[in-house]
């Protein structure tokens, strides 16, 4: 069980006492952040300073160098540790609303995205997690992925583990060195692409700055580095400054590699010829079921449950009237259950979609276990979004879980049907 209370937030900090309290320590105040759970690691010459600045919070005296401070404070905590690793320097977090981005203001939405990843890396054997790198909408996405992505080193989480090869040895790149180092361990990272965080890198005084003057001459150095000993993962590519016909600078990049961490499941084809089918979709045709209204804000179209479900205000599983409402649909239902669902999955409810254009979501009343969803019908296009990939389910089922993952309808046209078959407790 990850409760919030257990996590620890931990913030290296070098000669940034006033930007530290001003920027992410009143960043942690807004969500209501007890200090006794935050830990800033300093050097010692500036520890006195510190602690007479922020006497409520727990002043650490680590060592020199962000890389030092890093394995530091891996040491310093137990193995198993949930840690949230914060720059001092963050001034605002955001999340991504349809195609704007807008700020995280209450405990609530910062706890509740912390908590998603934790359990996630607890799910799927993952050790790390990070947000997106940037703050822009174009690039920002409503998924969380398990690939080989780039974790951003202002703002990320981990699993702490006392292990050598997890070790940085780079002030620079860091946040490079430790998503490589991860990936060639876990074979999975957790990426919350829907959250960002804003920081004044490069801006401010102290930080790497007071020991790098020269950022760009680091980079690049630690750059090299980085592509040599992992050249398999690693790339620069040339970027244009200032709307430059001519690319002053390079970048680094990581190559792409799919994850051994699959977060859905396809089955066998279903035959289109088939009886049982052709006449679900006979039935689908002659229920003409109706637009639910309680539905209409989660999506666009039509969508119905049968099987059983849960009643608003009320404890335990009910026979959906649409059971009775619509016989000849749901022994139809029933019937395709039993020929190609029941071998796969355990179910409850059935959830009927007519030409339904969902928003992006979770089904976060199902039980923490896969669902089986297939199309059916005459359309063209028309994928499931999961964590931002599209997925052809017409006639292509899959097994994946939506208490989980966030998920979508992608455009289609023509008539869409889709059946998904979910548990709940």
């Amino acid at each position: 069980m990850v409760a919030i209370n257990k996590i620890k937030f931990v913030i290296p900090s070098y000669k940034r006492l006033d930007i530290l309290k001003t920027h992410t320590l009143a960043q942690l105040e807004l969500f209501k952040i007890p200090k006794n759970q935050i830990y800033i690691f300093v050097v010692q010459d500036e520890y006195e300073l510190y602690k007479y600045g922020l006497p409520e919070y727990n002043i650490i005296i680590g060592i020199l160098g962000l890389a030092n401070q890093r394995n530091f404070i891996s040491n310093y905590f137990k193995e198993g540790q949930l840690l949230v690793c914060l720059d001092d320097d963050l001034k605002s977090f955001q999340m991504l609303d349809n195609t704007q981005i807008i700020p995280i203001t209450t405990h609530l939405q910062f706890k509740s995205f912390i908590l998603r990843a934790f359990k996630l890396c607890l799910y799927h054997n993952a050790y790390l997690w990070g947000i997106h790198q940037t703050y822009n909408p174009r690039y920002m996405r409503e998924s969380i992925t398990f690939n080989f992505s780039f974790v951003v080193g202002h703002f990320w989480g981990c699993i702490n583990r006392h292990l050598p090869e997890l070790n940085i040895t780079m002030d620079i790149k860091e946040d490079y060195e430790r998503t490589i180092k991860y990936w060639l361990l876990d074979k999975v990272i957790i990426k919350v692409n829907y959250i960002s965080a804003n920081n004044s890198i490069y801006k401010t005084k102290g930080g790497l700055q007071e020991i790098y003057p020269n950022r760009t001459f680091a980079s690049i150095d630690s750059s090299k580095t980085l592509i040599n000993t992992y050249s398999e993962y690693f790339e620069l590519r040339n970027t244009q400054l200032n709307n430059t016909k001519k690319s002053l600078y390079q970048e680094l990049k990581l190559k792409k590699h799919s994850s051994i961490t699959n977060f859905y499941k396809p089955l066998e084809n279903i035959n289109i010829e088939c009886s049982i089918v052709k006449n679900l979709l006979h039935q689908l045709n002659e229920a003409n079921l109706p637009i639910y209204k309680k539905r209409e804000n989660t999506g666009i179209g039509i969508t119905h449950t049968f099987g059983l479900n849960r009643a608003r205000k009320k404890c335990g599983l009910f026979e959906s009237k649409n059971n009775t409402k619509y016989p000849n649909l749901y022994n139809a239902i029933l019937a395709f259950a039993e020929k190609y669902v029941k071998p796969n999955i355990e179910y409850t409810g059935i959830q009927v979609n007519k030409n339904y254009k969902t928003k992006p979501h979770y089904d976060a009343r199902n039980a923490n276990m896969d669902s089986y969803i297939v199309g059916l019908g005459d359309y063209t296009n028309g994928c499931l979004i999961l964590n931002s990939y599209k997925i052809d389910i017409k006639y292509k089922p899959i097994l994946f879980n939506g208490a989980n993952w966030i998920h979508s309808t992608d455009e289609f046209e023509g008539t869409r049907y889709s059946l998904v078959f979910f548990k709940q407790n």
